[in-house]
């Protein structure tokens, strides 16, 4: 029952989760599992919408191009899916070994597997944005609702304030989004409460994530990805 109670636990009672992950009775894999599941269920759904997307060509690319980005998912899209959660893993050991650099010079009780781990229980939540994103899509009348690349995106945060131009404006608003900044208040509590950090040093550590989310996001506008 532990793999389902520490899903909830995220949600509802993080305290019990990170009193877990400091007795060492959390294991990543639970939470990467969970991570993929979600990924995988939402990128399936939005297969279909990203394929409207490219139709409409926001990129103005030469039509050649763009029927080949089209034969290429409808081709190898599932088969992207597939390997879907070693990607995953690949970028949460780059962004949180990232980020543990800055944890282990301001806690010599740290080490990088607990770290691993709430950053890990802490994105469980920052991918709940993308099943909602799948559910506002298909509820507003799914692909054939889509008129514009920004019917494709639905995101609860500052994301409605952001101009059309302007990529680092655009990026910087679209990266305050609800369940990020939830992820992040949640590494800082796990930094809290599994390491005895002081909250000051807590908050520092969360910096380069966040910062890392801005970057993410700053290739997604500027190459014109839906976020």
């Amino acid at each position: 029952m532990g793999f389902f109670n520490r899903f909830v636990w995220v949600f509802l009672s993080p305290s019990k989760l990170f009193q877990e992950i400091k007795e060492g009775k959390a294991p990543w894999w639970q939470a990467w599992i969970w991570i993929s599941l979600m990924t995988m269920v939402a990128g399936y759904f939005m297969l279909p919408v990203s394929v409207a997307v490219m139709e409409l060509n926001p990129q103005d690319l030469p039509l050649e191009q763009v029927d080949q980005q089209i034969d290429f998912v409808e081709k190898y899209g599932l088969i992207l899916l597939a390997v879907t959660p070693v990607g995953a893993l690949v970028q949460y050991l780059i962004a949180f070994g990232l980020g543990y650099i800055l944890v282990s010079v301001l806690c010599q009780a740290a080490n990088f597997k607990k770290f691993f781990t709430i950053g890990l229980y802490a994105s469980i939540v920052a991918n709940v944005a993308s099943l909602l994103n799948v559910l506002i899509v298909h509820l507003r009348g799914g692909v054939d609702a889509i008129d514009a690349a920004a019917d494709a995106e639905f995101s609860i945060g500052l994301g409605f304030l952001a101009p059309e131009d302007g990529v680092f404006l655009k990026s910087l608003l679209l990266s305050v989004e609800f369940f990020a900044v939830w992820a992040l208040v949640l590494v800082a509590m796990g930094l809290m409460k599994v390491f005895d950090m002081p909250q000051r040093h807590a908050v520092y550590c969360v910096i380069p994530l966040w910062l890392l989310l801005f970057g993410q996001r700053l290739l997604q506008v500027a190459f014109g990805g839906i976020g």
